[in-house]
């Protein structure tokens, strides 16, 4: 099931007839590279204690596969009440876990619930209604910062972890999440995962002795420029990149193309 506009991906009618029609004949499905990708890291920074909160779980096998690893203090939770019905029931082990209809902007747990949130292009989501990445709108932020609020809230004070697992690349997320936690996390790690199609493990901690999130590229938005050769015209992309020293990044390769 294939939105007309992706603004359908923000109404929980979508997702409930998504899932209602099993997701195109798929029980369950994986967004992006799935645990196996990143369990090295996770087991070195999670203990199997711990508890954990997964937002947005759909039908993704990501709690049942950390269930396998030896993690079985977890909760998922989702907007939709028919995929949490049918993932809960999906297995044994699925049964073992906790699952509830919840709003990820207003979490239903007290302060402090839980050591780790995981997202998995969860946030993604209210996202889809932005033309550039390189400028998210007002709207799109304030539509995110109640959901920082509530990761930060639940998270245990000094040691929580949160893990967002997304396709958007450092020099777009880093800064966002800056602004989606008011700095109150910071970005302890980021991994780059996946080999033809990447995707990104980013690290988020509340750790007091973790005080600055670890750098990464940042380039300013593209400047399109028209270059003129043997009577045409090509369109390119210049990159502005602060970790060059005011050295112009050029991916022609990429970004060039005839115009009339």
């Amino acid at each position: 099931m294939i939105p007309s506009d992706n603004v359908q991906y923000l109404d929980k009618n979508f997702w409930e007839k998504r899932y209602t029609n099993n997701d195109n004949n798929h029980v369950t499905r994986e967004w992006l590279g799935d645990y196996s990708l990143f369990c090295d890291y996770f087991r070195q920074n999670v203990s199997k204690s711990l508890s954990i909160l997964i937002l947005g779980c759909g039908n993704s096998l990501l709690s049942e596969q950390l269930f396998q690893d030896g993690y079985e203090n977890i909760h998922n939770i989702d907007i939709s009440s028919t995929v949490i019905k049918t993932m809960s029931e999906h297995c044994d082990k699925c049964k073992q876990m906790k699952w509830s209809t919840m709003d990820c902007r207003r979490l239903d747990f007290i302060d402090e619930t839980f050591d780790v949130v995981i997202e998995k292009a969860t946030l993604d989501v209210f996202l889809v209604q932005e033309k550039s990445s390189w400028n998210i709108s007002n709207e799109a932020l304030q539509s995110l910062r109640p959901i920082g609020h509530e990761i930060y809230r639940v998270l245990r004070k000094n040691s929580g972890q949160f893990f967002s697992i997304t396709f958007s690349a450092p020099h777009f997320r880093h800064p966002l999440f800056g602004k989606m936690f008011d700095n109150n996390l910071k970005i302890k790690n980021i991994e780059q995962l996946g080999n033809e199609f990447h995707f990104f493990l980013y690290h988020l901690t509340n750790d007091p002795s973790i005080r600055e999130s670890v750098s990464c590229f940042q380039y300013e938005p593209p400047i399109q420029i028209d270059i003129k050769n043997d009577g045409q015209v090509f369109r390119t992309s210049l990159f502005w990149s602060h970790d060059f020293d005011n050295f112009y990044v050029e991916f022609l390769s990429f970004f060039k193309s005839e115009i009339n």
